[in-house]
């Protein structure tokens, strides 16, 4: 990792654990109001994006299931980790409370929370206007013409969206709000 990536990488990847707690703290919620004969049969699925080394994300899906130990206090063990990049849809990250129904012998789906991914929750209809008129082709001249404004400030929120959703170019960024439906191509 060169430079600013780096950088751009460890506070991607403190943002990816905040989420990750997040749902951690979901998980440990759920796992304190299970009845004890019951907390064994839950397993907990979470999708994430992990930063690869050559300077791109990848999607993971996770299994976690907790053990019962001493005093009832349970004990997160990852026991399965699986790429899923290739068949992953869109770029939100997802939590899903899976119960083992033992009429049905197979887990059904309790409960699914899904995130959008960092950054792409909080850019402005101002800034997702713009990334529609880039998309459609338009420069940062044109793009400041149709917006009445000037093309320094086209170039500075730009900017500013590469940097709120950690996007490494501005295809990387249309192609993620495509594919998060903010966009229509």
């Amino acid at each position: 990792i060169k430079g600013d990536s780096k950088f751009f990488h460890e506070i991607y990847c403190q943002a990816e654990k905040k989420s990750a707690l997040e749902y951690l703290k979901i998980i440990i919620e759920h796992q304190k109001q299970a009845s004890p004969e019951t907390k064994k049969d839950y397993i907990y699925s979470t999708t994430f994006r992990m930063f690869h080394k050559y300077g791109y994300f990848k999607w993971m899906q996770s299994f976690w299931f907790f053990y019962l130990f001493k005093q009832n206090n349970p004990v997160i063990s990852l026991s399965v980790l699986t790429d899923i990049d290739d068949i992953k849809a869109d770029d939100y990250s997802t939590l899903h409370i899976l119960k083992f129904d033992k009429e049905k012998n197979s887990y059904i789906t309790e409960r699914t929370e899904k995130r959008p991914p960092y950054g792409f929750d909080i850019l402005s209809a101002e800034e997702i206007q713009i990334l529609k008129l880039l998309s459609d082709g338009l420069n940062n001249r044109e793009t400041a013409k149709t917006l009445n404004t000037t093309e320094h400030i086209i170039k500075d929120k730009r900017k500013r969206m590469l940097k709120k959703t950690w996007c490494l170019n501005i295809t990387e960024l249309i192609y993620h709000a495509y594919r998060n439906k903010l966009i229509k191509l």
